[in-house]
């Protein structure tokens, strides 16, 4: 990319893909930012923030479910009917 801003943006354009960069970004230039656009920077490290905690508090069961499929074979991700197969009500 040519220009005044040649080796700071990605080939797409983007300036920046980490969380904390967002809010610093912002707070460098709240003046720019005004109604909707301030709203989603001041709430993106808030989003990323609570997406890594249910990755986290999740990560057990995905494990757990990695080791059931090395023993017994069944895929990770399963229908409800196999989950609980053999059902007394089906």
């Amino acid at each position: 990319m040519d220009g005044p801003l040649q080796g700071q943006m990605r080939k797409d354009g983007k300036l920046f893909q980490e969380p904390y960069a967002y809010q610093q970004h912002y707070d460098q230039n709240k003046d720019k930012f005004q109604g909707r656009d301030g709203e989603i920077y001041r709430g993106v490290l808030k989003t990323c923030r609570y997406f890594i905690r249910l990755r986290y508090s999740l990560m057990q069961l995905l494990y757990d479910a990695m080791f059931e499929n090395m023993l017994t074979g069944l895929p990770i991700a399963r229908a409800m009917v196999w989950q609980y197969y053999p059902c007394p009500f089906i």
